[in-house]
């Protein structure tokens, strides 16, 4: 990009995500200095270093968690094997062993491999130094701190940064932030690529424009001038401004997995009916604290302002998807949806007020994770009914549903469906518990036992007149929408971005007799 001239309170940029919107800025870091421990000896600064290290690196695997489409999850593992990397290291436990603390060693070995990746000519070597910075100062976050930066202090802020990650990225667009500008970056780099992805308004900028802005200035994104206008004079300092966004013809068949308000709002954008998922603990992802109830009220709050039906899903627990306050585990054995409900009941039980605070009420729902039978399910709808008798609710006003992921769940559905105001199938889940598959495998392909499972639910479901959704990587294979419409699914739910291309495909297929009919 050339380098542009400075402006007076506006500066020249390139919009990769281009996008009208306005907010007060934040700028993030300069990284502030650390705190060392000295007093430490050799082998307690390199136990420090590699507990930091394993705690980051478990940090990205939860991230990639809720990658959206192949790109996201190939970079993502390509930053976990760097970040996992043997000769990183071993250079960063040989310096400690030398008699550096273990900040030092990471700051001075992370400048010696983000140097030579500055001047090398590969221009993706050279793209990935800023990837690298990232994940060495996620170390020296964990090793300060216990954990990372909390994003959620940038929700609803366009954030100024020298230069930004792709790691950055997917955390400030799950925290809700409006928009991210930078002055070095590149049009094809990792961070450009999953602006793209999370639909993330997104600019590179000439020099000068951290320098330029305070924390709490207005700022306006202007694609069409291409330019950052700063402190616009016919803005309030004390509001923000989010233009509307063009959105495509609603599509009837197909809904969105959202894990943020930026992706509620590419959902609309792309015409998605409504959030078949909202993988509320995604959103909790940003506190390294339980928030309060009230915390809690205002952030699902924000998914409701695309203006879509929301079905939201009980925080779920996995080995990849953790929450620090709650309890993870019980005699050995690592909790996963009912089970984790039950035995963290106050936190869940403040979730459902709040969610129910919050407004979800029908035509928008609250979903059990990961059931095993009726009974499980009966246990959270009396959480929902007793939330909604502290908040005063009617019970005619609650739609409650839950996931069907187990063999357990498809053996009990006659009875569950019986109960449930809608049903979500989660193929990954599914594939894996059915076939003892591990997370690892690809899980886009719908084998026999598990088209059998899916067919059974459909037709049990509907008659009792429930409807039922597809959600996981095998709702997003365009080699099985075929089968979901024979055996008349309600609707697939899957990322954003992916909906424009399906429903393309879906419609064609429809038009040259795809059904049959």
């Amino acid at each position: 990009m050339q380098r542009y001239k400075k402006q007076d309170a506006s500066i020249e940029c390139e919009f990769i995500v281009p996008a009208e919107v306005c907010g007060k800025a934040v700028r993030l870091g300069l990284q502030k200095e650390q705190p060392q421990m000295q007093q430490a000896g050799k082998r307690a600064q390199l136990q420090r270093f590699e507990s930091a290290a394993s705690a980051f690196c478990r940090s990205l695997r939860d991230l990639k968690h809720y990658a959206h489409g192949k790109t996201q999850k190939q970079v993502l593992s390509a930053l976990l094997v760097l970040a996992e990397d043997t000769e990183l290291h071993n250079d960063i436990a040989g310096r400690i062993l030398t008699g550096e603390t273990a900040e030092a060693a990471v700051k001075t070995v992370a400048e010696q491999y983000v140097g030579i990746m500055r001047r090398a000519e590969d221009g993706q070597m050279r793209s990935g130094a800023v990837e690298l910075e990232s994940i060495c100062t996620g170390f020296l976050e964990h090793m300060s701190r216990g954990c990372e930066t909390d994003y959620a202090g940038y929700r609803d802020r366009i954030v100024v940064a020298l230069e930004i990650s792709a790691i950055q990225i997917m955390r400030l667009s799950m925290a809700g932030a409006l928009g991210v500008a930078v002055e070095r970056g590149s049009k094809t780099g990792h961070a450009a690529i999953f602006a793209k992805t999370e639909g993330m308004p997104y600019a590179i900028a000439a020099e000068g424009l951290y320098d330029e802005v305070a924390d709490g200035d207005m700022v306006l994104f202007d694609p069409e001038k291409e330019h950052i206008v700063i402190r616009p004079p016919d803005i309030q300092a004390s509001g923000s401004k989010k233009c509307e966004e063009s959105q495509a013809k609603p599509k009837p068949f197909f809904a969105a997995n959202v894990t943020g308000r930026r992706g509620a709002l590419s959902a609309k954008k792309n015409g998605a009916w409504g959030i078949g998922l909202l993988r509320t603990e995604a959103l909790l992802m940003q506190y390294h604290r339980e928030p309060g109830e009230k915390e809690q009220e205002e952030l699902y709050r924000t998914i409701l302002q695309a203006g879509l039906p929301v079905y939201a899903r009980l925080a779920d627990m996995d080995e990849d998807k953790r929450l620090p306050w709650l309890m993870a585990e019980k005699e050995g054995k690592r909790l996963r949806g009912i089970d984790a409900v039950c035995e963290n009941r106050n936190f869940y039980q403040a979730q459902i007020r709040a969610l129910l605070g919050a407004g979800y009420l029908a035509p928008h729902g609250i979903m059990a994770p990961m059931i095993r039978c009726a009974e499980d399910f009966v246990y959270v709808k009396r959480m929902v009914a007793e939330a909604a008798q502290d908040r005063k609710i009617p019970a005619e006003r609650l739609k409650t549903g839950c996931m069907v992921e187990t063999p357990q769940a498809v053996e009990d559905i006659e009875e569950i469906a019986g109960l449930a105001g809608f049903l979500s199938i989660g193929t990954n889940d599914l594939t894996r518990y059915t076939l003892g598959m591990p997370r690892e495998e690809d899980l886009s392909t719908l084998y026999p036992e598990i088209k059998k499972s899916i067919s059974k639910v459909v037709r049990e479901s509907h008659k009792k007149g429930v409807s039922v959704g597809i959600c996981g990587d095998a709702a997003a294979n365009k080699n099985n929408l075929l089968f979901f419409d024979e055996i008349g699914v309600d609707y697939v739910s899957v990322p954003p971005s992916l909906i424009a291309g399906l429903a393309d495909l879906h419609d064609k297929n429809e038009e040259s007799d795809f059904r049959g009919r």
